[in-house]
This record gives structure tokens, C-alpha cells and sequence, in this order.
């Protein structure tokens, strides 16, 4: 069996569909994330309910979710590995599945640290538009109150 930069198929099934099937799409996502959550900054906001805004927060909780799961995944080798057949293999074996993981544990990072941060630049331009959209939303309020209480 081919496995590929690894020295176990088990360290080829497990990290290798980990980074194929999870970690590089979730970052993707996150990614267009960022760039939907700048674009908010830029558009006209209605002042009472921005259904852009309610979209983005919604999907920010969601991939945010998936972001932290996948990590915990990655950073727990017994998740990462609970699919093989690694528990009934020779320790020999289990070592150099291990070693798998630990040889591509600081790249792996990388991807995971440039999600984090990702998410923390789509946090930071959700949070901004939802403090214009609330001081514009106290502006009006003030200045009605303000002409209500001129003409009373």
C-alpha cells in the first residue's frame, strides 16, 4: 500500500484525509468568511436589521464550531487515529504512526494558526459593524426623542 510522505497507512488514512477532508475545505470557508464580513463593512446598513450581518454571525458561530472540532481533532491523536486499525497494531507500529503525526504536526499548524487568526479578523469586522449598526441605531432614537421632546 502506498503511503505516500508517511511511514504508516494508518498515519496516511488519518492525516492525510484529515487535512484533504476537513482542515483545508474549513479553511476555505473561513476564508470566504473574512472576505463576506469586510465586504459588510462597506455596504449601506439598514439601521434596524441587516440581514447580511445576521447571515455572516450565523455563519461565523458555525464554521467557528467546526474550526474548534477539527482542531481538537488534530490536537488529540486518539480522535485523529480512532478510525484505524492502530489499537490492535504492535507498539513498533503505534510509534511510527505516532512519529506520522508528529512530523507534520508544525505544518499542520500553520494551516490551523491562519484559521484562528481568520477568524479572529471576521470576529473583529462582524463586532465593528454591529457597534456602527447600534451607535447609528442610539443616534436615531436620540434625535427622535430629541424632536418629540422640541414639539411637546
Amino acid at each position: 500500500m502506498d503511503t505516500g510522505p508517511f511511514k504508516t497507512p494508518e498515519g496516511n488514512e488519518a492525516i492525510a484525509l484529515f487535512v484533504k477532508n476537513e482542515l483545508l475545505p474549513l479553511i476555505k470557508k473561513i476564508q470566504e468568511l473574512t472576505i463576506d464580513s469586510a465586504k459588510i463593512n462597506n455596504s449601506n446598513l439598514n439601521i434596524f436589521y441587516n440581514s447580511d450581518l445576521k447571515i455572516i454571525m450565523q455563519k461565523y458561530q458555525s464554521e467557528s464550531e467546526k474550526f474548534i472540532k477539527a482542531y481538537h481533532k488534530w490536537s488529540t491523536p486518539d480522535i485523529l487515529f480512532e478510525k484505524t486499525d492502530l489499537k490492535n497494531k504492535h507498539p513498533d507500529h503505534i510509534v511510527k504512526a505516532l512519529q506520522d503525526y508528529k512530523d507534520w504536526d508544525e505544518a499542520i499548524m500553520l494551516y490551523i494558526n491562519k484559521g484562528f487568526r481568520l477568524l479572529e479578523y471576521a470576529s473583529k469586522n462582524i463586532y465593528q459593524s454591529e457597534v456602527a449598526i447600534n451607535n447609528i441605531r442610539i443616534l436615531v432614537i436620540s434625535l427622535m426623542a430629541l424632536g418629540v421632546a422640541i414639539f411637546l
